[in-house]
């Protein structure tokens, strides 16, 4: 993800709410009350996963220093390799994911840390191949879970939305931007924000020219 969303994350991992599930640490930040729901579900996945697919908990475990739930309407879940940390998208206002579908979001994660392990990188060409590459690693895991249903939706879900426009360094931004501007940030810091990420985004570009 990009730098911007790096800062988000930072922030959300040191303000909120802290236990650890299954080996796991879970932080959840500002849910309008609902953060007992919300460590009672993730439990729920967690414990699915033990006792229906232990190696893939195990993956997890090795995968994720953190996981953190916040209201980021800007993606479901997000991996941020340089911490190892998961966030998930969580919004109060509507009804709680199933465990089954929390168990294919870590999954689909936890395949981005095993990606990048091989060597896999998330440059805007790698992008389509590597969502789907993850979307079909935790639809495999669904139909191994009860419930599985949701789960399975889930990831159907996500294939479908796969698309390198949707994908691409402008839409990376944007989405930035767009979390900056629900924390309140002001117009200047937005234009700040906007200036540093297109710096950032001809920086790669022009270290991806010298690499070829």
């Amino acid at each position: 993800m990009g730098p911007i969303l790096r800062v988000l994350a930072r922030a959300m991992a040191w303000w909120g709410k802290k236990r650890v599930l299954l080996g796991i640490p879970l932080t959840v930040k500002d849910l309008d009350g609902k953060e007992p729901e919300v460590f009672g579900v993730f439990e729920k996945a967690l414990k699915l996963l033990e006792k229906h697919a232990p190696s893939e908990l195990g993956r997890i475990r090795r995968a994720f220093s953190r996981i953190i739930v916040a209201e980021v309407p800007l993606f479901r879940a997000a991996y941020f390799s340089t911490h190892a940390w998961c966030v998930v998208n969580w919004d109060p206002k509507k009804p709680a994911p199933s465990p089954a579908q929390v168990a294919a979001l870590l999954s689909h994660e936890a395949t981005h840390h095993r990606l990048g392990r091989l060597g896999f990188g998330y440059r805007q060409a790698e992008r389509v191949r590597v969502e789907r590459a993850c979307s079909r690693a935790a639809l495999r895991l669904s139909h191994r879970l009860p419930g599985r249903d949701a789960g399975i939706g889930v990831s159907r879900s996500h294939l479908h939305w796969i698309a390198p426009d949707a994908l691409s360094d402008e839409r990376q931004l944007q989405a930035g931007l767009a979390a900056l501007k629900k924390q309140g940030a002001s117009r200047l810091q937005l234009w700040v924000a906007d200036w540093v990420g297109r710096r950032l985004q001809e920086k790669r570009q022009r270290q991806m020219g010298n690499a070829e």
